[in-house]
């Protein structure tokens, strides 16, 4: 996943790398970006549901994204209103 990374070229001595945002393109540091699943990995409503659960959780590489904070809480926000409807 070297995509999307660059050389941060800033004053923080301590931080090597930054990271672009699959959504909205901006650069942030590492600890600023989340891993967010392609695909979202469903709900646990039952028993039933954990073994389809595990197998999207643990999913490829490229089955991720990189996102920053807000723009995965934006995305999941808007994954969770349409599973309510």
């Amino acid at each position: 996943m070297q995509e999307g990374r660059r050389p941060y070229t800033g004053s923080n001595k301590r931080q090597k790398w930054e990271y672009q945002c699959h959504d909205c393109g901006q650069w942030f540091p590492e600890k600023m970006i989340e891993l967010d699943h392609q695909d979202g990995c469903g709900s646990l409503r039952g028993w039933d549901d954990v073994a389809e659960f595990l197998k999207r959780l643990l999913c490829e590489v490229d089955g991720y994204r990189k996102r920053c904070r807000d723009c995965h809480q934006s995305k999941t926000n808007t994954e969770r209103s349409g599973l309510r409807d």
